[in-house]
């Protein structure tokens, strides 16, 4: 039962029924869902059936911080808000997280978010060529200039989390290394679904999501045969980005007004995070203190959640990065078949992909990432059972605390450099 409400969890997250649908519209369904998924999961829980992890662990430290963020403020009403947005990122990690028993269920939710990133790259086609999509959403219209001519650019978007181009992107990526990694079980539903997402993809007319798939790819290449294949697939695609790409994409450097605001942002958060350095200025308020949001997501939280939710936003990436690197780059991937390999492969050039696009994105209080550790850290344990601790040794938490200093002092580096 708790799977079920797992899949259907995240088909409304992503797909957004009721926003779209008369007969949704506004209703709490995907609260209801993830209430009733997490009834099922407690009570297997209290039956021996579950088992914490590490990553369990720092989410449920991430979403204390998120709320001490406003409560270490003394402002109650951000506590209240927080709560009511995080709260269904938090179930829907824990659906994964607890649900997730075998490497068939990790097949079926890869597939489920295929099915899903069509529907929506369908949607996309629709509204690239007729100016509105079957369920009404339309595209975005950017005026830009060629030699003095103003012209009109078409991105698609879709609904909610994924409201804009550039975070469309991000979910329409993430299913290729799957398609990849089953191109042999399924080559007909790997090459029609691959195309529909490609398009899509080209559609939203997104320098990061290039980015993004030139990162997915090659990481898959990389790491599915260990070797110098995914390098030269990745230059390979380099080129064809560059020539067959979307319109924007020669038109990055630190100079342009996209990227200046940008690093002019970084700058205002690096500021927030040394006024506030140990709880942040509170989740969501970025832009009362900025005019644009921090278009980074390591810098989003430090400003916004401090070191202390900085710590666990970093351990969530970091832990199943380690583990994958212990299972698929050492010692233990001769124990491995090859369609293990392959699959855990496409789960981390995923996430590889999702935090190149994080890198250039706000988009540290969403689903998609934490769904991919959450399946992550669950099929590795399926091979790796004594690792499933529910919390990380001193090494791990040292490591944590490294790479969280790195990062801040990164950030400033690039500040005083770029700007």
């Amino acid at each position: 039962m708790k799977f079920f409400f797992t899949c259907l969890f995240i088909a409304l997250y992503l797909i957004r029924p009721f926003e779209f649908l008369p007969v949704l519209y506004g209703s709490p369904i995907l609260l209801i869902c993830g209430c009733l998924g997490l009834l099922s999961v407690v009570f297997s829980a209290i039956n021996g059936q579950t088992k914490w992890c590490e990553t369990d662990t720092f989410m449920f430290g991430f979403f204390v911080a998120i709320l001490f963020s406003h409560a270490s403020h003394f402002y109650l009403g951000g506590v209240v808000t927080s709560f009511e947005k995080f709260l269904p990122i938090f179930l829907g990690y824990f659906l994964v997280s607890c649900s997730i028993t075998t490497r068939k269920q990790v097949i079926i939710v890869c597939y489920l978010i295929v099915i899903c990133t069509c529907f929506i790259a369908v949607e996309g086609y629709l509204e690239y060529n007729r100016g509105i999509s079957y369920f009404g959403v339309q595209p975005l219209l950017q005026n830009f200039s060629v030699d003095g001519e103003r012209l009109v650019q078409t991105r698609i978007k879709w609904l909610g989390p994924f409201s804009d181009p550039n975070d469309l992107v991000m979910l329409l990526v993430v299913p290729i290394p799957f398609l990849l990694a089953r191109f042999k079980q399924s080559k007909i539903i790997s090459v029609l679904a691959g195309v529909l997402l490609t398009v899509g993809i080209f559609y939203t007319n997104s320098r990061g999501g290039m980015l993004s798939l030139f990162v997915a790819i090659s990481v898959y290449f990389v790491l599915r045969y260990r070797n110098k294949t995914g390098l030269i697939i990745g230059a390979f695609l380099g080129v064809i980005v560059l020539v067959l790409g979307p319109s924007r994409v020669g038109q990055i450097s630190a100079g342009e007004g996209s990227a200046y605001g940008r690093l002019e942002a970084w700058y205002q958060g690096f500021q927030m995070f040394k006024d506030n350095p140990l709880f942040g200025v509170g989740m969501g308020m970025f832009t009362d203190f900025n005019e644009l949001t921090a278009h980074n997501s390591f810098v989003l939280v430090m400003a916004e959640l401090g070191l202390f939710g900085l710590f666990f936003f970093t351990g969530l990436f970091w832990i199943p990065l380690k583990k994958l690197k212990v299972l698929i780059w050492g010692e233990l991937r001769n124990n491995l078949a090859i369609d293990d390999v392959a699959l855990l492969s496409s789960l981390a050039a995923s996430l590889a992909a999702v935090m190149a696009a994080m890198f250039f994105l706000s988009r540290s209080y969403i689903l998609l990432p934490y769904l991919l550790i959450a399946l992550i850290i669950r099929l590795v344990y399926r091979y790796d059972p004594i690792g499933a601790v529910a919390l990380p040794n001193s090494k791990t938490s040292k490591e944590i605390v490294l790479i969280t200093v790195l990062g801040i002092v990164g950030v400033n580096i690039v500040i005083k450099v770029l700007l």
